[in-house]
């Protein structure tokens, strides 16, 4: 026999050889049913949330161990529902999408509310068929601030926003908000909600008791659209928002009042090489208590980069209008803070989503990151939206 039919005879013969040592090793080794049951509940929280794909995962936000999920919809493998939580992180509402067949077929749209930590479906109330059908996006779906009404955005392709009453589970109206984008609900006014309009103004809209519209007021411009327009995510403190634009300029916006007012505005880049500019989806997160902001930063921008991970996390000073540090990070999408008063952190969705990292912060050294643990998801990918409570 030549060397090439040896070698073909090799596998087999030593496969043969070591069957009877597996064969005893069977025999010796104790075999022990498989334990199966019914978890109840997820535990008691803070409970971290991802958007994945098609469903919010949970995990525990200091280990990252998986502890359950909710499923939401997507039409033809691409679109994914929207989601909100409820202050207190013990309701959880989720969008769904319906055909009867295909999407050239009968469409009907639902909010599904979930119980946390049971995970019990606790509502499910039919919406108009109009809610806008993008990857899980802050702002496209959102509770008012005494959680009575649900306020979900709309794309026909004309832009209006549906207003569900969560008590009576049902609609109480629609309110047409042409060239307008993204709700931004009053943390003071549970009838009000502000939105970001294409001519750089935002409109202020109020509801009477019924969930109707009252008025809605344009304010003056407060950002030009064709210069340096503003990424629609914000940072909030109450009804102050701190929103940044394209070129790196900070907003701080306050909503309380009748109309917008821009309060302020400075730059983070301003005399810095390599063209640093903001990017990514849900690019911000607000540490309430030291008035810093993280930004995700991306060097040598163009036209169009906008929408590219960050090569950087910046901790901004709101007040004092500085930058405090900067930390490298691995092409990073989505950012979110959670502090339990103990370890503060950023969480961070990096690698086309499949990673979620867990960074330490130390508020010590200009709240600089540390990269912690890792939670991968193997030919999985999380789109934009994380949030902990």
């Amino acid at each position: 026999m030549n060397r090439k039919g040896c070698m073909h005879w090799l596998p087999l013969a030593f496969a043969l050889a070591a069957a009877p040592v597996a064969a005893q090793q069977a025999a010796t080794t104790p075999q022990y049913p498989e334990q199966m049951g019914t978890m109840h509940d997820i535990g008691a929280g803070p409970h971290l949330f991802v958007h994945g794909d098609p469903k919010v995962d949970i995990l525990d936000p200091v280990t990252l161990k998986y502890q359950g999920l909710v499923q939401t919809a997507r039409l033809n493998d691409v679109w994914w529902g929207q989601w909100a939580l409820s202050a207190k992180g013990d309701l959880l509402y989720t969008t769904t999408t319906y055909y009867d067949a295909d999407s050239d077929s009968n469409r009907q749209d639902v909010v599904k509310v979930w119980k946390i930590p049971t995970l019990e479906l606790a509502a499910r109330i039919q919406v108009p068929p109009k809610q806008v059908m993008l990857p899980s996006t802050k702002g496209m779906m959102a509770l008012s601030q005494d959680e009575h009404w649900l306020f979900l955005q709309n794309i026909t392709p004309a832009a209006s926003v549906s207003v569900i009453d969560l008590r009576a589970q049902k609609t109480a109206g629609e309110i047409p908000l042409p060239g307008c984008w993204s709700v931004i609900p009053s943390e003071r006014d549970a009838l009000k909600f502000a939105t970001i309009c294409g001519d750089g103004t935002f409109a202020t809209v109020r509801i009477d008791a019924a969930g109707r519209k009252l008025d809605v007021v344009h304010g003056d411009k407060l950002f030009d659209v064709q210069a340096d327009p503003l990424f629609a995510q914000v940072a909030r403190d109450g009804d102050t928002l701190w929103m940044v634009s394209f070129n790196g300029s900070v907003h701080r916006i306050d909503i309380a009042g009748k109309q917008a007012v821009l309060k302020e505005k400075f730059s983070i880049v301003e005399g810095l090489p390599d063209d640093w500019k903001p990017s990514g989806d849900h690019l911000l997160a607000f540490v309430p208590k030291a008035n810093v902001m993280y930004v995700l930063m991306h060097a040598h921008s163009y036209d169009g980069s906008h929408d590219l991970p960050g090569d950087e996390v910046w901790a901004v000073d709101v007040k004092a209008k500085k930058v405090l540090s900067r930390t490298s990070v691995d092409k990073v999408t989505d950012i979110a803070w959670y502090d339990d008063g103990n370890a503060p952190v950023l969480f961070a969705l990096q690698n086309e989503g499949k990673d979620l990292v867990r960074y330490e912060a130390n508020p010590a050294a200009g709240y600089s990151l540390h990269k912690g643990k890792t939670m991968h998801f193997s030919g999985e990918s999380w789109s934009a939206q994380i949030e902990v409570k």
